[in-house]
C-alpha cells in the first residue's frame, strides 16, 4: 500500500447501515484513517475529510416514508455537499435505476416513468446523483449498486426478507419465479467503493457481479435447508423483473474479478439460517 493511500482521511456517513458498517469495518482492518460521523455532525462540527462516502439511504417503507427517502437521498446530500469539506465524496446509488432499461452501462440515458410509486426512490436516487454531478467539486463519484449481499444479511434488503419469512415457515415471493436479481458480494463491493475512493478517474460506477439469478435458484437454496413452503405470484401480465448489469468499466480500470455468486448466494443462505437456529 502506497504512502499517499496510507495517508488518506476518510470519513463514513452512514455507518449504522449494512454497507457503511462493513465499510468501516474494512477500513480500520486495512488499518486506514477513518471515522464515522452522521450528516448533521459532519454539517455542524467543521469535520473536514480527504474522501467521503456517502452510505446513507433508506431501502424499505420508502412509498410510507417519502419525506425520509428526500431526506436521505437529496436534501441531507445537498447540505453535506454544500460544506465542500473534502477532496472527493462517493455517493452510493442503485443499479435499480436500469430497472426499465435494456442497456446498463453508466454512459447509458436512463428513463424512468414518474406514474410508477415505486420509482419515487428511483426518481430521489437519480435527484441526488444530478445533484452530485452538477457539484462544483469534479471529483465527486456517484456508485450504483446491484443487490448487495452479506453476512447478516438485513431484513429490509431483498434476500434478507427472503431469509427472514422463511424463517416464519412459509414464504411468499411476490413475482414470478423466473424474475430474479443481479447480486454482489458485500466484500467485493466495499472493497471497490474504497478503490473509487482514492483511484478513479470516471464519475460514474457500477458495482455488480453482472450474473443473475432467478428467484426460483434462490428458493432451491431456502428449501434445501429450511424444508419450508416457498410460493410464488406468477402473473403473465407481469413481466419478469430484474437484468445483468455491465461492470465493465470497475473490470477494466481496476482490474477487478467478482466472486461467482452463486456459490457465495448458497453458502450465505446456509450460514444465515443455521445461525438463527443455533440462537
Amino acid at each position: 500500500m502506497s504512502d499517499w493511500i496510507s495517508s488518506v482521511k476518510h470519513t463514513v456517513l452512514g455507518e449504522r447501515g449494512f454497507i457503511g458498517s462493513a465499510l468501516m469495518r474494512h477500513l480500520k482492518s486495512a488499518e486506514l484513517d477513518c471515522q464515522s460521523a452522521s450528516p448533521s455532525e459532519f454539517i455542524s462540527n467543521q469535520i473536514e475529510t480527504d474522501v467521503l462516502y456517502y452510505c446513507i439511504g433508506l431501502t424499505s417503507d420508502f412509498t410510507k416514508n417519502t419525506k425520509r427517502t428526500l431526506d436521505s437521498h437529496v436534501n441531507l446530500l445537498l447540505e453535506v455537499l454544500q460544506t465542500r469539506r473534502f477532496r472527493r465524496l462517493v455517493y452510493l446509488s442503485s443499479a435499480r435505476v436500469y430497472m426499465d432499461s435494456e442497456k446498463t452501462s453508466e454512459d447509458e440515458t436512463i428513463a424512468l416513468s414518474s406514474r410508477a410509486t415505486d420509482n419515487i426512490y428511483l426518481l430521489s436516487k437519480l435527484l441526488g446523483e444530478s445533484l452530485v454531478l452538477s457539484s462544483e467539486s469534479t471529483n465527486c463519484r456517484i456508485v450504483r449498486l446491484s443487490n448487495v449481499v452479506g453476512p447478516h444479511q438485513p431484513p429490509t434488503t431483498l434476500l434478507g426478507s427472503f431469509l427472514e419469512n422463511s424463517r416464519q415457515g412459509k414464504l411468499v415471493i411476490s413475482e414470478s419465479r423466473i424474475s430474479g436479481r443481479d447480486y454482489v458480494a458485500l466484500d467485493d463491493v466495499v472493497s471497490l467503493i474504497i478503490q473509487i475512493g482514492v483511484h478513479s478517474q470516471s464519475q460514474i460506477y457500477n458495482i455488480s457481479s453482472n450474473q443473475f439469478v432467478s428467484h426460483s435458484e434462490i428458493a432451491s437454496y431456502i428449501h434445501k435447508y429450511t424444508g419450508v413452503d416457498i410460493f410464488f405470484s406468477d402473473n403473465s401480465k407481469n413481466p419478469p423483473r430484474g437484468n445483468r448489469v455491465n461492470n465493465d468499466k470497475v473490470r477494466n480500470e481496476f482490474g477487478w474479478k467478482f466472486q461467482k455468486i452463486r456459490p457465495f448466494l448458497r453458502n450465505l443462505i446456509e450460514g444465515e439460517l443455521q445461525s438463527n437456529e443455533s440462537l
